[in-house]
């Protein structure tokens, strides 16, 4: 089971996971090739099926960790046709450059728990029938189904991850937009009025370490039969409510502010809860979150006060 030395390509890796998942697997032994379509030496742009397969060509990796992609729902809505030539077409481009090398490389895709919409189920697991809602979420639920008609030929799992966060991390999500507003206020580059959508909808949040550490659980498992062709949920499967995460913030900051309800930050869309069950992957690799919350609340904010100080 052991993957030190193995040879890992991850795309999308000068991104917010990626960087943290490079950092990691090298950490733990593994050659790691990053490719992004901003690396000045291994830039690659999707959907370049070329430029893939000449990469896993001359690189013959052991695993590809596909994280490439528009990752944004705000952003997958401004600009839908390239959330879906990115998101869907891109992944279909690593999985033809995959089936013409010849070479048997384990392709880890991550997915998005986005897929699942707004289930009637209260703790989502794997069965849980998907109902995407949404550019991104639909994209990735498609992209799926590119590696399920390719099942015969390409070696895959899927990783369902549900929110994460942690140093690093871009504004455009709502933990690390609280963060940074607090950062904002506190230099008084700011009014000191944060601006919220809805608080009352509970959600659960893992550390962006933690969930890395359950990708590379997954590559470590990935030659065992129980490992192919599965999907496997990330997941803390503790939800709360987002003024729990916000309350935590506002405590580690000595500065009164104010909480003022945006309405364009509202979505009436928004399920009232979403909590994921990891289940099956704890049984499958021994793999258990171990940030406590308070610990990336606090190492978030303090990233974002770096920026801001900048």
């Amino acid at each position: 089971m052991s993957a030190a030395g193995a040879r890992v390509v991850i795309t999308g890796a000068q991104g917010f996971v990626g960087r943290h998942l490079a950092t990691h697997l090298r950490s733990r032994g593994y050659e790691v090739v990053a490719t992004d379509r901003h690396h000045d030496e291994l830039g690659l742009s999707l959907p370049d099926e070329e430029g893939v397969f000449a990469l896993l060509e001359a690189v013959e990796p052991a695993h590809i960790v596909h994280l490439a992609a528009v990752a944004s729902a705000r952003d997958s809505e401004r600009d839908i046709a390239e959330t879906y030539r990115v998101n869907v077409e891109g992944t279909r481009s690593v999985v033809r450059a995959m089936q013409r090398t010849g070479v048997d490389s384990h392709l880890l895709f991550v997915s998005t728990s986005a897929v699942y919409g707004a289930p009637d189920a209260a703790e989502i697991t794997e069965k849980t029938p998907p109902r995407p809602g949404g550019a991104y979420a639909l994209s990735k639920l498609v992209a799926e189904s590119v590696l399920h008609a390719c099942a015969a030929s390409v070696r895959w799992t899927i990783a369902r991850p549900f929110n994460h966060t942690g140093p690093g991390q871009s504004d455009h999500y709502v933990l690390a937009s609280f963060a940074r507003q607090i950062a904002l206020i506190e230099a008084g580059q700011q009014e000191r009025r944060l601006a919220v959508g809805n608080l009352s909808v509970a959600r659960e949040f893992l550390d962006v370490r933690d969930v890395v550490a359950a990708y590379e659980a997954i590559l470590r498992g990935a030659d065992a039969r129980q490992f192919r062709r599965a999907t496997f949920n990330v997941a803390a499967g503790r939800a709360r409510p987002l003024s729990d995460y916000l309350d935590l913030l506002l405590e580690l900051s000595d500065v009164e502010i104010d909480v003022v309800v945006d309405p364009t930050r509202v979505r009436s869309s928004d399920p009232p809860r979403l909590e994921g069950d990891a289940t099956r992957l704890e049984e499958a690799t021994g793999w258990r979150p171990h940030y406590p919350i308070e610990r990336t609340l606090s190492e978030l904010l303090e990233a974002q006060r770096a920026e801001v100080a900048q």
